[in-house]
Order: C-alpha cells, then sequence, then structure tokens
C-alpha cells in the first residue's frame, strides 16, 4: 500500500527545482508545514541576485514557483549555473540550478 507523502515536520522546509536541468523554464516547489515569511531570490554564479522569485507569506503546503530564465530587467539569460537562495522563516536557503540555451 503505498501512503501520499506526509507534511514536514513542524518548522521544516524543503526546497527543489526540476527539471534541473532546464532549458526555457523551471518550477520550484517550496514545501513548509508551518505560515511563513519569504524571500527568494536567483542568483547567478558570481553572486549577483538578477531576479526576485518570491516575496510574501507562504501557507503551510507546497508552493509551485515557475522560473524561465529571466532577469528582472525582462533579459533573457545566458546558459549557467544560477541559484535560488534567500530565507524562508528563519532559515536561509539556497538550490543549484543548471540553465541550458
Amino acid at each position: 500500500v503505498q501512503r501520499p507523502a506526509a507534511a514536514p515536520p513542524p518548522g521544516i522546509w524543503q526546497l527543489s527545482n526540476y527539471p534541473n536541468p532546464f532549458n526555457g523554464e523551471t518550477v520550484i516547489l517550496v514545501r513548509v508545514s508551518e505560515p511563513v515569511h519569504a524571500v527568494l531570490h536567483i542568483v547567478d554564479s558570481r553572486g549577483r541576485e538578477v531576479a526576485e522569485l518570491y516575496r510574501g507569506f507562504l501557507s503551510p503546503g507546497a508552493h509551485r514557483l515557475v522560473w524561465r530564465g529571466i532577469s528582472d530587467r525582462q533579459t533573457q539569460l545566458p546558459s549557467g549555473v544560477y541559484f535560488v537562495t534567500g530565507r524562508i522563516g528563519d532559515r536561509s536557503v539556497s538550490t543549484k540550478m543548471m540553465l541550458l540555451r
């Protein structure tokens, strides 16, 4: 018998993206078990912020954020390594992504 995935224990979050590597767009999955404030940015391999992905409140559960390889200036970014970084609640978060054009 297969059981559905349980929500993470209180205070626990999960951050991942798929597909990775990606071409076109990637889905950033954020799962939280309690209400939290989140600020997430896209950062290039040199540590420069290229886009703000999300700023606001997250209710408990899974949240899908889509990034299409576009900067805040609405320019298409080149192939390379990028990171989702920021804060979810009181935790610093980061995950690595590979954009292939």
